[in-house]
């Protein structure tokens, strides 16, 4: 091929990259906007959720001894309080969550755009790192504009991050101290981060590393302490106790690596690898620790929750924030370095420069999706206002454990998430744990419900002893699943047997 024709190549390469990160932008953001308002499920978990933000809404306390009516979940508060006074504002639903979590999203662009911006002074480099991020969207689990925390989670992260990268005053150490706090208050797993953070900030300047480590320790204990106390031991006991019970699949110690990382972003994760080893035949030091540890902190996250039993793709989420920026900025500097050697007339170096913008856009190429399997359809919203008026035509007190908020669209009572009520059933034998099984059961054996809709035929308590299957909640095998993380619906009905239930 002649060089004129490789130059033309690696130009319509370039312009169809930059292309490539902005439609992945524009997709998401298309995506997002189109199921925002949907008013149903798009997730197993968000009706849950709202549960939590109406409880917060009714002046009850989040944490308290686990019951059949409600048992939180794991995760610290603030994502719920933001979400509530947002409802307050626009409405209660699943809109107000969602709002919140799609603003994070926004902010996560905004921030890594920022990040390969200020590191590089590349504007193209900085709108492929964004549109990296954004073309992980599928495979982090279609999660960042849902009614769950971890958006915001991975928004606070990256900008306590950013401010220990780029400013290095008391004030902006206060600051990331109190943003990576934030970032704990939204989920836990923010500690795994806040660690080699402050391990950067001991080593490079370990007399303003006081004021950073000293916020965030301020900030994580106290309000562990405060949260303790208002809630007499119960915070803790969700938030910490709780999620240390719970076993890890030991198979993801290697399959993360294979499976998450390496097989969906193969170019991603080798520009990142060079990109770090290049660090280090440099003369600043301080770059390249950051760098290694930043991306030990978001990766090792992500990794912990991946093993966590129960861990979706979302757990992914910061990883892919961390590597996308180390992909703009790995970018950056090996298409400057081709660009350098190419000036020289270096036929073999354009070849090697119109390869590598092959592979990455190749990469991006492999995360194409389609958009409208992560859109319910008119049939779906058809479905679920059908499901409704089922509901109302019940008489008495519904249990459908799977599903947090849908019945109060039919007047009904929600009682606790099924997840809620398995994190704490599979935990140690314990008194609360027995507790919450008795009141499960003798619920079950009293008849207490006119109805019971469960997602699958199984259950732990001997329902079919006390309840009889009537048929399913839907007609249609394609209607009204829930479009990510654990496929879902009501299906089952119940209705109690006649005479079986155990009076006192």
């Amino acid at each position: 091929m002649k060089t004129s024709d490789l130059d033309r190549a690696t130009k319509f390469l370039r312009v169809a990259l930059l292309a490539g990160g902005i439609l992945f932008v524009v997709l998401y953001i298309g995506v997002a906007l189109l199921r925002i308002r949907y008013p149903f499920e798009l997730e197993w978990l968000e009706g849950g959720m709202v549960d939590h933000v109406l409880r917060i809404l009714s002046g009850q306390q989040l944490y308290a001894n686990p019951t059949m009516e409600f048992t939180p979940f794991l995760y610290t508060p603030l994502y719920y309080y933001i979400s509530a006074a947002v409802a307050q504002i626009v409405g209660i639903g699943f809109f107000p969550l969602r709002l919140v979590s799609f603003a994070a999203s926004l902010g996560c662009f905004v921030v890594i755009y920022g990040f390969v911006r200020r590191e590089t002074g590349n504007l193209y480099s900085a709108i492929l790192a964004m549109g990296m991020f954004a073309a992980t969207y599928r495979i982090g689990g279609a999660w960042m504009d849902i009614a769950r925390g971890d958006t915001l989670f991975v928004f606070l992260a990256l900008l306590a991050i950013y401010l220990v990268r780029f400013y290095d005053s008391w004030s902006s150490y206060v600051l990331a101290g109190i943003l990576i706090s934030l970032s704990f208050l939204t989920k836990q797993a923010a500690l795994t981060i806040a660690v080699p953070m402050a391990l950067y900030c001991l080593i490079t300047n370990w007399r303003r590393s006081s004021f950073f480590i000293g916020t965030a320790t301020l900030i994580i204990a106290g309000s562990t302490l405060l949260l303790d106390r208002i809630h007499d031991g119960w915070y803790s006991f969700y938030v910490f106790d709780l999620p240390v019970e719970h076993y890890s699949l030991k198979a993801r110690y290697v399959f993360f690596w294979v499976d998450d990382l390496l097989a969906p972003l193969p170019a991603v994760c080798v520009v990142s690898v060079v990109y770090l080893l290049s660090l280090f035949s440099q003369a600043g030091k301080k770059r390249a620790l950051f760098y290694v540890l930043m991306t030990a902190g978001m990766i090792g996250t992500a990794w912990s929750g991946r093993l966590h039993s129960g861990g979706y793709l979302n757990a992914l989420m910061p990883g892919f924030a961390f590597l996308a920026i180390l992909f703009g900025l790995g970018f950056h500097g090996l298409a400057d370095y081709f660009h350098g050697k190419g000036s020289a007339s270096n036929g073999g170096v354009t070849v090697a420069l119109t390869f590598f913008y092959l592979v990455c856009a190749a990469q991006f190429g492999g995360l194409l999706y389609n958009p409208k399997e992560q859109i319910p359809t008119r049939r779906d919203l058809d479905a679920g206002w059908s499901f409704i008026q089922m509901l109302k035509g019940i008489d008495g007190e519904v249990y459908m454990p799977g599903h947090g908020f849908l019945p109060g669209y039919a007047g009904k009572k929600s009682y606790a998430h099924a997840a809620a009520v398995a994190d704490v059933l599979r935990s140690k034998e314990t008194s609360e744990k027995a507790e919450l099984l008795a009141e499960i059961t003798n619920s079950i054996r009293q008849q207490y419900f006119s109805a019971i809709i469960l997602d699958k035929d199984e259950y732990v308590i001997p329902i079919q002893d006390y309840y009889s299957m009537v048929g399913r909640v839907f007609s249609d095998y394609w209607v009204f699943w829930t479009v990510t993380g654990v496929e879902s619906r009501p299906e089952f009905l119940f209705v109690p047997k006649e005479g079986s239930a155990l009076k006192e």
